[in-house]
């Protein structure tokens, strides 16, 4: 075989980097624990990716003007959510957009079924946008995760658009989501 040591193949083993971290430590059973010191038990990891749920620009194009009355949220559309979720003027949701509700119920779901699955997040990135972090709240509720949600501006889709950057929630908006400092 050229030189190169065949092995068994193992799932539970690995022969890239270093999985000697607490987390995987905590997940060993008494079987694994007599391995060889340059073996190591690795404990499945699962990293799940998922988009933000349906949010109101795509559902309701044009929302914004149209729900403008007097300078007053009013919304037109069954699955425009009741009220807005932030404090903020309307027009900072042109760019940085709010869930429908029919996008909440989404991401409920989603969440519900991590739970049912027993695939509750122990740690959950986010981008700044509002929709994002609507999302990500709602899968850690329904999920059971206690984690607080890392905002990571680096994850938000795209800081080239024509009109500039959205205005994104501040820390302080933020306050009423389970979000990290």
């Amino acid at each position: 075989m050229g030189g190169c040591e065949q092995r068994k193949h193992n799932s539970d083993h690995s022969d890239i980097g270093s999985y000697n971290c607490p987390s995987n430590r905590d997940h060993r059973d008494s079987s694994h624990r007599n391995l060889h010191p340059n073996e190591m038990y690795v404990s499945p990891s699962v990293m799940m990716v998922m988009r933000h749920s349906e949010r109101v620009d795509d559902c309701c194009p044009g929302w914004i003007e149209k729900c403008n009355k007097e300078g007053k949220y009013e919304p037109f559309d069954l699955n425009m959510p009741s009220r807005l979720p932030i404090q903020r003027p309307l027009k900072d949701y042109t760019r940085d957009t709010c869930l429908t509700r029919s996008g909440v119920v989404l991401a409920q779901m989603v969440g519900r079924g991590l739970l049912m699955t027993d695939n509750t997040p122990d740690v959950i990135y986010c981008s700044p946008s509002l929709r994002c972090i609507q999302t990500a709240t709602w899968v850690r509720d329904m999920s059971g995760s206690k984690a607080l949600i890392r905002v990571e501006p680096g994850l938000f889709e795209n800081f080239h658009y024509p009109h500039g950057v959205p205005r994104f929630i501040t820390p302080l908006q933020r306050h009423i989501f389970p979000v990290d400092k």
